[in-house]
């Protein structure tokens, strides 16, 4: 009995480490997830399993709306103690953020790690991106069935999504994987990764929807390539 408890505990180690050590660069967040719905004056959770790269410290955590330039510092100086599993850091959301579903939140000046776009203050419109689901990995070349949720088939009966792109958050660079026009109200689409991608964690795929005129920028919960 005492030896199936230890290969229990060995085994329940292993698998954490598996996991928790991931060992290519790039951290993984996983917390806050697409599409969550938060509250100015409420706490948000940031929450990340480092990669083989993890800086000692970020020198600051931001919210702000994807695409728009209005990011708000909620911390700096961040450290980051080695051996860690996963780091978790909660923060009070500022008050006064307009009502919008295309909020982002991460640490570094060049997002070492950026989460999915999530909604503050009860907005009436948006897209989720609700796959892949957290912690998804994928291989470089695979072909992804990547999904979304409009708020309102009725709000987006006329808009298109206009271009795919991918998050390469280790250089830090958005690359555009497909010129296509897509209606929002499909809520699908299969895409090819491309085959040059690096085995790496925290990528990010984003969407541009057209509405009425204007762009919308969405962006779907970080994933691995393995």
């Amino acid at each position: 009995m005492k030896f199936l408890k230890v290969l229990f505990l060995i085994t329940a180690l292993l698998s954490t480490y598996v996991f928790a050590a991931l060992p290519n660069p790039g951290s993984l967040l996983i917390a806050p997830i697409a599409g969550s719905q938060h509250i100015s004056g409420r706490n948000i959770t940031l929450t990340f399993i480092p990669g083989a790269d993890l800086p000692p410290s970020f020198d600051v955590i931001r919210i702000g709306r994807a695409y728009v330039n209005d990011f708000h510092v909620l911390d700096t100086n961040i450290q980051l103690p080695p051996g860690q599993n996963q780091y978790t850091f909660s923060y009070t959301i500022p008050a006064g953020l307009p009502s919008d579903p295309r909020f982002v939140i991460g640490g570094g000046t060049t997002w070492n790690v950026q989460s999915a776009t999530f909604a503050v203050n009860k907005p009436n419109f948006g897209v989720v991106i609700n796959r892949p689901s957290t912690r998804q990995s994928y291989r470089a070349g695979q072909r992804v069935n990547i999904a979304w949720r409009p708020s309102s088939r009725t709000l987006y009966k006329s808009s298109n999504i206009t271009q795919f792109l991918i998050f390469d958050n280790v250089k830090n660079t958005w690359t555009p994987i497909l010129d296509k026009s897509v209606p929002v109200n499909s809520g699908r689409y299969i895409l090819t990764l491309p085959k040059s991608l690096a085995k790496q964690n925290g990528y990010q795929f984003g969407i541009l929807v057209e509405r009425n005129g204007n762009q919308e920028a969405y962006y779907s919960n970080p994933f691995r390539v393995v």
